[in-house]
Formats: structure tokens, C-alpha cells, sequence
């Protein structure tokens, strides 16, 4: 089966038997911790890896000295007071702490002891010898070098690259690559840690972009993408009711799904129109990855696919037939019904909503600068002025890109000092959008500064004139970090490795010694004793960072009332509630 493919093992940086052809398939398969100890290369990476860990535990215990419990004082999470504490650290502590991080150094000093602190490590660290194995952040950072270098060699053979599962990946790095090889033509990506459902807008982008500059070159267009963006398969253990699970798929924490469910389906319009108008394979095919994805999120049994009917057929009468307003308004209706259903009653949508507010004009989105319809903004948006509101599409955009579970923002941090010219907030390439769905999204500016307002003048008689202007409709107010422009392309980011190795190999220090004493003071502190809290109450993460047991058995509230009437999003038990009611009212 092999025959014609070149697979890579991302965990022991080479090649699954000898490479050919010009298929690449980058894996990374789950090991057992068993596994990996009989792993003699594997071990090495990881054993010195854990050196470097036990030493710089051991060095700031021994230059800054133990401490009481840092979080025995109640006012720990006051910013103010920890300013006030800094102020007074020693001179040992603050050299410390300019160098890992105060919070670090804080955690390193509360640790009982270090007396046999590798064993201690082994213990409460590692995993079970039957569990999955664990990759630090600093033999990742390896791997993925060993990885790139082995893509550059190969560049202009590959024809097809597939990346399953494969650490530290992320949008940027995937255009770094995607650009450095001129003939790829399909891409796959499969369950990578850090590239997220709404990066599906960015790929598209960056694949236009590409295919750009490959036609004033006569090279290939990339045809195919394959995608299946990173799934949370669900938290906690336990819950106190039936009702009390957290979120899952999209996002690790719960977050208010009348914006989450919009936001979906907002992105799923962006994808279906840019990938049709681009000609552009697998994505959408009924069987393929992202299919597979979509019918796996916790959403309303159907509603995505009732969605993607009425939004095909709408494109079909479009194209086709563009005066049938009666096909057209029950296509349209399927999509909205789709978009509002759990969020909004829908009994009373005929025979106003239907015929007189359904379709009527769009909303300008000032944070990517399209209009949608407004179904995919929530109340408060729509009641802001029109040229301040924001889709939830970007929305959603902006809350995956900002999660801080499983070390999300160290591994992107990790990666991101080899980019001293990326521009974060920089808008992309924007691809075409087919032109059968323009009454439901389009561009309305690229335009991202706004043009001064005039001043106030003084009239000759004294009086003074305020001129009228119109407030113009401008992208200005983006706060997610989808920008893959200002990249170095991949030869200089080889060819650099050196000069910034190091602040990559402290990013990655930092990351995994945080997680190993975050790990020793949860074994050392699992409860509350008088006024001291359980270390694991302290932080976000229950002090186990991308650990398996990471923020289990702490559900959040889910009761409405204190929720301030959010509905949060959905689990199995509300899809199945909902699905029951609308099922009684005839839906």
C-alpha cells in the first residue's frame, strides 16, 4: 500500500520505509507510554528534554529559595497587589523572573522540596504505561525542524501533502510550506492541535493567493483540499446534572451558542461559496473529511445538513432559474430555520418574518468587511451603529483563536519568533465568491483605515461649520490574528534556524516546565486546608495544562438565570431536548 507514498513519522523524524513518489503523508501515531520507552531515540530526545526541566526547577529553587504556597495569600489574584509584591522581590527573584516569568518562578518556589524531584516527575508526570505518550514542547520543536527540512529536499517532487495530527502546525506554517512547493496540488489536513474550524476561510484565502501567483508562473493550481479541522472529544468525567456537560468539537470551554451556532454557519456559507467559485475539490464532497466534521458537532440532529440542502438549491434556482422568488424564499427559509433554530420560536415566522423581513437587505460585518444576512448576527450587533457591527462569524473566529487549553498559545508562541515581519492583523488575499450567492454574502470593502473626519471650520462672520459627512463602511475593527502575510518563506526559515534557536528553545522550556510544576503542585496540594485552596482551584486548566486530565470535574454553571439567560452551548442531552419539542410543535 506503501508504494508511491513517502510517510514521515513526526515522533521519530523520519521516514516509514524508504521514501518515493510524490505523495507525502506527515503522521503522527498514537504511541502508548509503553511503546515510547522501548523507543530508544524517542527516549533520548524525551530524557534530555526532562534534564533540562529538573535543572532549571532545581536552579531557581536553589538561587531564589522555597516559599510558602504563593496562593495562601487571598489576595494572590489581585494584579495590583502582585504588582505591589514584584516591587519588593529580591534581586535573585526578579533576574528570575525577567528570564522565565514571574508566575513560574512563584510555582518553583512553592514546590516542598526538590529531593528526588526526577523520580517525582516520572511518578505524577508521565502517563500510564497503557495511556497515549506525551511529546514535550522542546523535542516538537525539533521534530517539526527535522520535518520542514525534509519537505524543503523534497519540494519540487511533491504532487499531494497530507498532515495528520502533527504538533506546532499552524495556519502560518502551512503557508510557509504550501508556497515553497510549486506542484503540490492537493492538500490534507487532518486533527492538528492548532488549526481550528474558522482557519477554513483562512486556507481558502491563502490557496487563491497561491494559486495566483502559480498561473503568472504556468505552474499547477492547488485542485483539491482536504480538511478536518481539531475536535474536542468532550469533558468532563462527571457533572452534577444531566444538563451539566461542557462543550465539545469546536471549542474546549463553553461559550454562548446564539453566537456559536450563527457563527457556524456563517463560516459553512464562506467556505461552500469561495471553494464553488474556486473550483475547488474534496472539501464539500459528501464523504470527504470536513463533511465528517461538520455531522460530529454537538449542533441540533440535521440542522447542517437542512442547512447546506437550502443553501444548494438556493445557488441551483439562482443560476438557473433567478426570477422563481417563491423557490428561492423557501430555500432562503430552509437555511434561516437552520441558523435560528433553539435560538429563536419559529412558530410565528409566517407570515411576517417569511415574506416581509427574511432576505431583506444585509449587514456589514466591520470586522472582515462582507455584508451577511442578518441571521448571522445576534441582537446586540444589529442594535449597534451599522458601521460598527460585528458577524459571528468573526466572532467564533476570534474565541478559537484566543483559547488558552491544551498550551495553545505557548505552541503558536513557540513558532512565532521566526516571524519578525509577520503582520498579525494584516488582512489576506481575499478569495472570489460565487456570484449565485451574492444576495447572502459579500464583499463590501477592503478598506481597512478610515479617512479623517473633516474639522470644525470658523466662518469669516465667527460662526462656526461643522461640515456633514458620511461615516464610512470600513474593515477596521478585525481583533483575530488570521494574517498569513509578512512570513518568511521556508528556505530563509531554515536557513535562520540558528539565530533563533535559542528564544525558541526558552518558549519551549518555559511550556514544559510550566506544565510539569503545575502537574507536582496538584499532587502536592489535591485539597484545601483552612485557607489555603487546592492548587488545581487556582487555575484555569485544574494545574493539569495539556494533560488528559485538564480542567476535568469542574462544570460550569448552567443554569440560566445566573448565566444572565446565555443559553451555553449545545451538548447531546439539549440536541436531544430540543429535537423532542420541535418534533410535539409539528418542525
Amino acid at each position: 500500500m506503501s508504494q508511491g507514498l513517502s510517510i514521515w513519522d513526526f515522533a521519530t523524524s523520519g521516514f516509514h520505509g524508504k521514501p518515493c513518489g510524490h505523495v507525502f503523508l506527515c503522521l503522527t501515531p498514537n504511541r502508548s507510554q509503553k511503546t515510547f520507552e522501548q523507543s530508544a531515540a524517542i527516549s533520548k530526545l524525551e530524557d534530555k528534554s526532562r534534564e533540562q526541566v529538573c535543572r532549571l526547577i532545581t536552579s531557581v529553587q536553589f538561587n531564589c529559595g522555597p516559599t510558602e504556597p504563593y496562593w495562601v495569600d487571598e489576595n494572590w489574584r489581585d494584579e495590583e497587589e502582585m504588582q505591589t509584591e514584584a516591587k519588593d522581590d529580591s534581586p535573585e527573584v526578579k533576574c528570575e523572573s525577567a528570564k522565565w516569568g514571574r508566575t513560574l518562578v512563584r510555582m518553583i518556589q512553592s514546590l516542598p522540596d526538590t529531593d528526588g524531584l526526577r523520580s517525582k516527575i516520572d511518578e505524577v508526570v508521565d502517563p500510564l504505561p497503557d495511556m497515549h505518550y506525551y511529546m514535550s514542547k522542546q523535542v516538537a520543536a525539533k521534530c517539526i525542524f527535522d520535518l520542514l527540512r525534509s519537505i524543503f529536499a523534497r519540494r519540487n517532487l511533491l504532487r499531494v501533502l497530507h498532515f495528520r495530527r502533527t504538533p506546532l502546525l499552524d495556519r502560518r506554517l502551512v503557508a510557509i510550506i504550501l508556497r515553497a512547493c510549486p506542484y503540490v496540488k492537493v492538500i490534507g489536513i487532518y486533527e492538528c492541535p492548532l488549526i481550528h474550524f474558522g482557519d477554513i476561510i483562512c486556507l481558502l484565502d491563502l490557496i487563491h493567493e497561491v494559486n495566483l501567483e502559480r498561473d503568472k508562473q504556468g505552474l499547477p493550481r492547488v485542485e483539491s483540499l482536504d480538511f478536518y479541522p481539531r475536535y474536542h472529544a468532550g469533558m468532563p468525567y462527571t457533572s452534577r446534572a444531566i444538563d451539566e456537560h461542557c462543550t465539545y468539537g469546536l471549542l474546549w470551554k463553553c461559550q454562548n451558542n446564539n453566537v456559536v451556532q450563527r457563527g457556524v454557519f456563517a463560516i459553512l456559507l464562506h467556505a461552500v461559496l469561495k471553494s464553488r467559485r474556486m473550483g475547488l475539490g474534496l472539501l464539500m464532497d459528501h464523504d470527504a473529511a470536513f463533511m465528517t466534521y461538520l455531522s460530529n458537532l454537538p449542533l441540533l440532529p440535521r440542522i447542517v445538513l437542512n442547512f447546506l440542502d437550502g443553501l444548494y438549491r438556493y445557488l441551483d434556482v439562482q443560476k438557473v432559474d433567478p426570477d422563481n422568488c417563491n423557490a428561492l424564499k423557501q430555500a432562503l427559509y430552509d437555511m434561516s430555520k437552520a441558523i435560528r433554530i433553539g435560538l429563536e420560536p419559529l412558530d410565528k415566522d409566517w407570515p411576517n418574518y417569511y415574506m416581509k423581513q427574511m432576505g431583506i437587505g444585509l449587514v456589514f460585518c466591520s470586522s472582515c468587511g462582507y455584508e451577511l444576512l442578518p441571521e448571522f448576527y445576534i441582537g446586540e450587533e444589529l442594535r449597534q451603529q451599522p458601521h460598527q457591527r460585528t458577524c459571528c462569524a468573526c466572532y467564533l473566529q476570534f474565541w478559537m483563536d484566543r483559547e488558552q487549553d491544551h498550551q495553545k498559545i505557548p505552541a503558536r508562541d513557540l513558532m512565532s519568533v521566526f516571524y519578525p515581519d509577520w503582520e498579525p492583523k494584516a488582512f489576506n488575499v481575499d478569495a472570489p465568491l460565487l456570484s449565485e450567492g451574492r444576495e447572502l454574502l459579500r464583499m463590501k470593502t477592503r478598506k481597512s483605515v478610515r479617512d479623517p473626519e473633516p474639522s470644525i471650520q470658523i466662518l469669516p462672520d465667527g460662526e462656526l461649520y461643522v461640515p456633514s459627512f458620511k461615516i464610512e463602511f470600513v474593515r477596521d475593527n478585525k481583533d483575530y490574528e488570521n494574517s498569513v502575510q509578512g512570513l518568511p518563506d521556508l528556505e530563509t526559515l531554515l536557513l535562520e534556524k540558528r539565530l533563533r534557536e535559542q528564544k525558541m528553545s526558552t518558549v519551549a522550556l518555559c511550556a514544559d516546565t510550566d506544565r510539569t510544576v503545575a502537574l507536582l503542585l496538584r499532587a502536592e496540594y489535591p485539597k484545601r486546608e483552612g485557607s489555603r485552596l487546592a492548587f488545581a482551584e487556582t487555575r484555569k486548566d485544574g494545574a493539569a495544562p495539556d494533560h488528559y486530565d485538564e480542567s476535568q470535574g469542574v462544570a460550569p454553571t448552567r443554569n440560566k438565570l445566573r448565566n444572565g439567560g446565555i443559553q451555553i452551548t449545545y451538548g447531546w442531552y439539549h440536541a436531544i431536548r430540543d429535537s423532542v419539542e420541535l418534533d410535539k410543535a409539528g418542525h
